[in-house]
């Protein structure tokens, strides 16, 4: 009985080592960089780089950088722009009656006073 040599049509695949970091809980109110990363689902030091460029709500508490939760939840729901900003806080201010009469008469006047000056509206020459 004869033996035959049987050659792999593939190359076995070299082995590697793979470690894998186990996952961070995030827990509490407060975050570390990595549990703020793990809680936006973002890379940790993207998060450590926005936060020291003002662009993320952090504090340094002895040296390291610590997250709110409440401050990160605040954050998020800000809208983009800051005239984005301006317009969400100006549209919950509810004036009265009384409050936008006033403020249309100092608008009126204002008007009349730059009419008067520039020649224009109802001080234009006929």
């Amino acid at each position: 009985m004869s033996t035959a040599t049987v050659t792999p049509l593939m190359p076995a695949a070299p082995t590697v080592a793979v470690s894998v970091a186990p996952p961070v809980v995030v827990v509490g109110d407060i975050f570390t960089p990595a549990e703020a990363a793990a809680y936006l689902k973002l890379d940790e030091a993207a998060v450590v780089a926005e936060a020291a460029a003002g662009r993320l709500p952090a504090r340094r508490v002895g040296g390291e950088w610590r997250f709110s939760r409440a401050a990160i939840l605040e954050w998020f729901a800000m809208p983009e722009s800051s005239k984005e900003r301006m317009m969400a806080v100006a549209g919950s201010i509810q004036e009265t009656e009384e409050e936008y009469e006033a403020f249309m008469a100092v608008i009126q006047e204002y008007r009349d006073e730059v009419d008067r000056a520039t020649g224009s509206g109802k001080y234009a020459p006929e």
